[in-house]
């Protein structure tokens, strides 16, 4: 995602033509503190002082600690991904989206589930997240979480995660039409509408693949996306 917006898309093109984008996500980390916090633990738990000393380790102990890190940290985050450098990542890459600092020669499809979060957000914070643990021991109700597309995705055989075979093979038309031609539309499938000012999308249900306006297209989303907390 983040070669999309690299060095504020003005050197030259991405390292890649197209691709097929889905669930994109990071950990976004405002500011310098949260990195200097992270690194200083590095440097504590490597029982060294400085990061010439930290290079000078087996590479044993840097994934000893990377693992003691990533495993401490708070539900759901990872400590380590992504920031911006000023160069690379000149900024985070939704505000660079949207004042245009991108490769505009790509062509993606991008995809998201619409209960993307759930999963992410510990039960113990909000009551009402309960409902996701009833729904995990009832299989027949789709919440649509974060990574319950992959099954329809790859669909190669029969598989109790899919409900409806007809719309995995869809999905699966649209993603194939897209990397032979570049375009996702095809014979004998619904058109894929390229996304605008219009705000379009397909919405793929259990059983069934429409076309509405993206529910993220709206104010509260645009003010986070200008990320004026950063």
């Amino acid at each position: 995602m983040h070669q999309i917006t690299a060095f504020d898309g003005l050197p030259g093109k991405a390292p890649f033509n197209a691709a097929v984008i889905q669930s994109p996500g990071f950990q976004d980390v405002p500011g310098k503190l949260l990195q200097e916090q992270s690194f200083d633990e590095l440097l504590s738990l490597l029982n060294v002082s400085t990061l010439q000393e930290a290079r000078q380790l087996p590479s044993s102990a840097l994934v000893e600690v990377n693992l003691q890190q990533v495993a401490a940290s708070p539900y759901s985050l990872f400590t380590y991904g992504p920031v911006v450098d000023g160069l690379f990542a000149p900024g985070i890459p939704g505000k660079l989206l949207l004042q245009g600092s991108f490769d505009h020669e790509l062509k993606l499809i991008l995809g998201h589930n619409a209960n993307e979060g759930l999963a992410s957000t510990s039960a113990q914070q909000h009551a009402q997240h309960i409902r996701v643990y009833l729904c995990f021991s009832q299989p027949n109700i789709p919440l649509s979480l974060q990574g319950q597309d992959i099954p329809y995705t790859f669909l190669n055989g029969p598989n109790t995660a899919v409900l409806s075979d007809a719309t995995a093979l869809a999905s699966q038309a649209y993603i194939t039409s897209f990397a032979e031609t570049g375009t996702p539309n095809g014979p004998g499938i619904s058109s894929f509408p390229l996304y605008g000012n219009d705000s379009f999308i397909l919405k793929r249900k259990a059983t069934s693949i429409t076309e509405i306006m993206d529910s993220s297209a709206n104010e509260r989303c645009l003010w986070w996306q200008k990320a004026l907390y950063y």
